[in-house]
């Protein structure tokens, strides 16, 4: 229980910092030096084990994350399944695959921060078919993220621009793919409402601090869509929060 608390608070805490420090940068441009990099690289660690915390066991976590590497690997040198793209060193830490091509560390372990998350967020909306209900969800956080780690972080470029934004329209099929496959792997099995609650926690607030290093770089209405997908997370936490009895016990006032 500690624990949980711990890291939950600990991924809020460092989200806030980071909003404050982009807001603080807007403001008065000032360079972060490594703050931004520190503050990156708690957000994605703290969130994969939250995500996966309770969801799987060990070693389907560790195949996952193994085949997620492998997708973006398979991406970077033939451009399947998500089109011609190239990473660039603005998401620290990076190793250099060769023939020009960076591989952000953090990478395969982003994708499991978003894909338990996303497994959590079907858990909680009741969906039949869970797993391609998963893929469709990361492939929709995709959607109203890529802008944002495009123009505003500079984390990755598209080489061959063809859909919405810069990404190609391969690249939302290349998401749905291996969020599929992924969810699959995981095999993810129920865990107590509140893991499961902290795990979509963390994806609405990733979303919300995206729209918001958006809005402030690149004001337009485009922004409207991550936080609207941000506060679906929030709303589908707060239900994993309230207690199991409580929601009983209001069905049959209701009924």
């Amino acid at each position: 229980m500690l624990r949980r608390k711990w890291l939950i608070w600990s991924y809020v805490a460092v989200t806030i910092l980071s909003a404050l420090g982009t807001i603080a940068t807007a403001v008065r441009p000032i360079d972060p030096g490594l703050i931004r990099p520190i503050c990156g690289i708690l957000m994605i660690a703290l969130g994969f084990a939250i995500s996966v915390r309770g969801l799987s066991s060990a070693w389907r976590v560790a195949v996952t994350l193994g085949f997620c590497a492998l997708a973006e690997i398979v991406g970077l040198f033939t451009g399947f399944p998500f089109g011609r793209y190239e990473y660039t060193d603005q998401w620290f830490p990076t190793v250099s695959l060769g023939s020009g091509h960076l591989f952000p560390v953090l990478l395969p372990f982003a994708w499991l921060m978003i894909v338990g998350g996303c497994v959590k967020f079907v858990r909680g909306r009741n969906i039949r078919y869970s797993v391609l209900a998963t893929a469709m969800m990361v492939m929709l956080v995709d959607f109203v993220m890529e802008r944002a780690m495009t123009e505003v972080f500079g984390y990755w470029h598209w080489l061959s621009p063809t859909g919405f934004g810069d990404a190609p329209w391969t690249n939302a099929v290349g998401w749905f793919g291996v969020g599929f496959c992924a969810s699959l792997l995981l095999g993810a099995r129920k865990a107590d409402r509140k893991a499961d609650a902290d795990a979509v926690l963390v994806v609405g607030l990733f979303l919300g601090f995206v729209a918001l290093s958006g809005v402030l770089q690149a004001p337009d209405l485009s922004w409207l869509l991550p936080t609207y997908v941000a506060l679906e997370f929030g709303i589908i936490a707060k239900q994993f929060y309230r207690p199991k009895k409580k929601l009983t016990n209001e069905k049959e006032v209701g009924a």
